[in-house]
């Protein structure tokens, strides 16, 4: 039905392969995460740089809140998700 001339090798499959399993762990637990980033973020409001929506901070914070959520996605597809469903 669809033949794809494009070849995915090495590292950039392996990449897509994993991102492909725990995607649905990174779809339930990111709301989590960046509310977390989120309340974490207004304790620390009497800083002038944070409250004011400072790019220079938002960016740090985002990237932080992204990689916090695939390495908990990680640990929920390896410890949670593959050993339930061999179970069944």
């Amino acid at each position: 039905f669809y033949n794809s001339q494009i070849s995915l090798t090495g590292l950039s499959h392996q990449l897509l392969s994993w991102l492909g399993s725990v995607s649905y762990s990174v779809y339930l637990l990111h709301p989590l995460v960046f509310r977390a980033t989120h309340v974490v973020r207004n304790l620390f409001r009497n800083n002038d740089n944070i409250a004011s929506g400072n790019p220079d901070v938002y960016w740090p914070v985002f990237i932080a809140a992204l990689c916090g959520t695939l390495i908990l996605s990680h640990f929920s597809y390896y410890f949670l998700e593959k050993p339930l469903a061999q179970k069944r």
